[in-house]
């Protein structure tokens, strides 16, 4: 009768036993199989098509290598796409490195070392690469399909081993077969019958890569806890950022219906990204508004306002019959919030609700005074906010009207600048009460 435990046992230790290597075999192009090497340091550069090359071809490539078969990177430029070889590392990565993590806290990677070519009548040669770094974990050998005979590769770790074979046929001239192992396992290659094997070398290397998402993520949950430490008593509030980047999807018009600022999110980069993918894992809303500053013609206006909105605002055609300067920005305050900024002081001097709350009332006090010339007082909405990051302007959208009379028309615009804004809403506990 068959004993379970025994083979859940074995399940076990496979499972958790360290693969001794990883191999397979990728699809390459011809273009991606030429080398361009510099045999010596008075010669000049040589190039050979390894896709089909001739016995002399790799005769004089063999030449070329120092006594060990072995052409260092400085003096190599092999042509195989970084892609095949980015491919080949996402492969390997689970079996070289133990709990490797593909959540992105890992990062796998390889750099070229050099080339080695073993010729008719090469010896049996042992490998095993010393580590350069403590971030260097292991090797790749990546043979180009030339026809060879021999070669066999037998890898050993204790009392563990695995022999490999890599031998292209006519059928599979294509085909870029791969070899990676750690640095505690050592390679016993035999040598070579007829024909010639060409192998790049590549290190691996491990890095710990940092995720400043995740602190942001951290910081936010923290701020949306208590949003009264940033913003006023009983308000929620808005963490702005200026973006870094220029983005095709913004609209550029209030026409433009082939992009949306919602559909933009998504083709975030960098920094821009971290603050949305952060915003998304505190569970906070986060969205590209569009900004746009109020003009003050008369230089009436004790301070600059903004407004934001949720889309490119059209703006109505203005003539002589009954215009006013103020349409453009009636049309502004219409169809957004006004922005009153929130500072915060130095650390070391703590700031008090009431007096946060006061410099808010402040600001909106003199903004019902200012805009409240332009448009009914009581319409105007105002959104606290929090300057992250500068505003920039490099996602700019233009919203064009007519202007003048019928005799001088002229064109006017009114820009709104693309910014990612973070909403921090109303602690739960807060709107109850």
């Amino acid at each position: 009768m068959t004993n379970p435990r025994h083979d859940l046992k074995v399940f076990h230790h496979a499972l958790k036993e360290k693969a001794l290597c990883a191999s397979g075999a990728v699809l390459v192009t011809k273009n991606s199989m030429r080398i361009l090497y510099n045999s010596s340091e008075t010669a000049g550069w040589s190039c050979i098509e390894m896709g089909n090359p001739s016995s002399n071809e790799l005769r004089a490539l063999c030449n070329a290598c120092n006594g060990a078969g072995w052409l260092d990177s400085q003096r190599l430029m092999p042509t195989l796409d970084v892609g095949v070889v980015q491919g080949i590392v996402a492969q390997i990565a689970p079996d070289i490195v133990k709990d490797y993590c593909e959540d992105g806290t890992q990062l796998l990677r390889a750099e070229l070392d050099g080339l080695s070519v073993y010729g008719p009548g090469t010896k049996t040669k042992k490998t095993k690469v010393k580590p350069v770094s403590a971030s260097h974990v292991g090797t790749l050998l990546v043979f180009l399909p030339t026809q060879h005979t021999g070669g066999e590769i037998k890898l050993t770790e204790g009392n563990r081993s695995r022999t490999t074979r890599f031998s292209p046929t006519n059928e599979e001239p294509t085909k870029a077969a791969y070899l990676a192992f750690r640095h505690e396992v050592t390679a016993l290659q035999a040598g070579i019958d007829d024909g010639y094997r060409v192998a790049l070398r590549y290190k691996l290397f491990l890095d710990v890569v940092d995720r400043p998402e995740e602190a942001l993520t951290a910081a936010l949950r923290t701020l949306a806890a208590e949003p009264d430490a940033l913003f006023p008593v009983g308000e929620g509030g808005w963490l702005a950022f200026g973006l870094q980047h220029v983005y095709s999807g913004i609209p550029r018009t209030p026409r433009d219906k082939d992009h949306s600022l919602a559909s933009a999110l998504a083709e975030l980069r960098g920094p821009d990204a971290r603050v949305r993918i952060a915003a998304e894992h505190a569970g906070l809303p986060v969205a590209i508004r569009l900004v746009y500053p109020i003009q003050d013609r008369d230089n009436e206006m004790r301070q600059q306002y903004s407004v934001v909105a949720d889309k490119a605002v059209y703006m109505p055609d203005a003539t002589d019959d009954g215009y006013e300067y103020a349409t453009d920005d009636q049309e502004l305050l219409n169809a957004g919030q006004v922005l009153c900024p929130v500072k915060v002081p130095p650390l070391k001097r703590k700031r008090g609700y009431e007096e946060a709350d006061t410099e808010v009332r402040d600001s909106r006090d003199c903004a019902w005074e200012d805009l409240g010339q332009i448009i009914d007082p009581e319409k105007l909405e105002f959104a606290d906010v929090f300057w992250v990051t500068r505003l920039t302007k490099i996602n700019a959208v233009e919203s064009d009207f007519v202007e003048g009379d019928a005799k001088r028309p002229d064109i006017g615009y009114r820009h709104g600048y693309a910014a990612l804004f973070v909403h921090l809403p109303l602690a739960a506990a807060a709107q109850e009460e």
